[in-house]
């Protein structure tokens, strides 16, 4: 495929100031699929669009710099082909401009991150089940990516192929782990100074017809909790004697219903002692604690105050959790209360349109 920048595409942008970033604030993503989805900055309760890009659907900044990268479902003139791309954007203190948009040659990218000495970047590539690999040269992916193929299934309808969700680095390894939804496995991949090695270097597998979507790492890297979408559960790792090991699975949910639930982003806190689970169809928070050995212990499910909430934000101080509810066009904001183990919504919704991301502001 050729690759492709759509220049045309930058002068549908929507630039506006931004306002002093304070520790009120924080970026929400919003894919509504028009001029009202892309970037939205949240400062005490007020969204402001700051970025007009109508498919992202995923924003990541990079730390210590002025950059930011996010996903596109679909690049513009590629709606059928669902080609998707991703947005390097340019955040300076007046403005956010988006710099270049770079199709991922793959479908339906939902995911990215960047590699620990800051020289790579990789998507997760939902539909056509595979990760791309972009080089980066002074911070801008560079085209054509390389591409990771995955494969094998699963035992639903939804896992009639691969369909990877998620790309995170380990903390200490250093290792790419990617969730793939479709083949209920963990992929792990080594790294050297050229990218990842293939084939992949090991395999973690769930169970049948679990679906992971996203994983959280400990603190120390000994542990990942992994969130499941298909079956509504967590699953656990531990690493011991040289070797990632399945400890435990639990639901996300509490009591008994038949709501069809999917549960979505999971984030962890520094301390490692507590873990978070957006339920979407239940429409609340799963607040775990995590127990030494790769246990834990569902506390208690906190509703998310708006519809099929996507995804989690814990503010620095980690005093505030933020979340963002797709279905309602809504973004709410807790305490929390880490010695307590309590989360008390505390300000009204805030109106941010098919809300997918959010993102640190500073």
């Amino acid at each position: 495929m050729k690759k492709k920048f759509f220049r045309p595409f930058f002068a549908i942008l929507f630039l506006t100031a931004l306002c002093g970033c304070s520790s009120s604030s924080f970026l929400a993503v919003s894919s509504a699929g028009n001029m009202t989805g892309g970037i939205y900055q949240v400062t005490d309760g007020v969204p402001v669009q700051k970025l007009a890009l109508p498919t992202l659907n995923y924003l990541i900044k990079v730390q210590g710099s002025s950059f930011a990268y996010g996903t596109v479902s679909r690049m513009p003139g590629k709606s059928r082909q669902r080609i998707g791309g991703v947005a390097f954007i340019e955040l300076r203190p007046d403005m956010m401009i988006l710099r270049k948009l770079v199709s991922t040659e793959g479908q339906t990218p939902c995911h990215l991150a960047i590699s620990p000495d800051k020289k790579f970047l990789y998507t997760a590539n939902y539909s056509n089940g595979d990760i791309s690999e972009f080089k980066l040269e002074n911070g801008v992916p560079v085209a054509p990516p390389r591409h990771l193929p995955h494969s094998g299934h699963g035992v639903t309808r939804r896992q009639k192929s691969p369909h990877p969700h998620f790309v995170g680095f380990h903390p200490v390894s250093k290792q790419l782990f990617v969730c793939d939804l479709g083949t209920d496995e963990i992929w792990i991949y080594d790294r050297t100074a050229d990218g990842v090695t293939l084939p992949c270097t090991q395999k973690l597998t769930l169970p049948p017809g679990s679906g992971p979507r996203h994983l959280a790492f400990a603190p120390d890297g000994k542990t990942i909790f992994v969130a499941n979408e298909l079956s509504s559960t967590v699953t656990s790792f531990s690493f011991k004697d040289g070797k990632w090991q399945l400890i435990k699975t639990a639901s996300t949910r509490q009591g008994h219903t038949v709501t069809p639930n999917y549960p979505g982003a999971i984030k962890i806190t520094s301390c490692g002692k507590f873990f978070f689970v957006t339920n979407r169809g239940d429409d609340n928070i799963a607040f775990f604690a995590a127990l030494p050995g790769g246990d834990f212990k569902l506390l208690k499910t906190v509703d998310s105050q708006g519809k099929y909430p996507s995804d989690i934000l814990l503010t620095d101080d980690e005093t505030t959790l933020l979340t963002i509810n797709l279905k309602s066009g809504t973004a709410t904001r807790f305490k929390l209360d880490l010695a307590a183990a309590d989360l008390i919504s505390d300000t009204a919704a805030i109106n941010v349109p098919r809300g997918t991301g959010l993102c640190d502001a500073e």
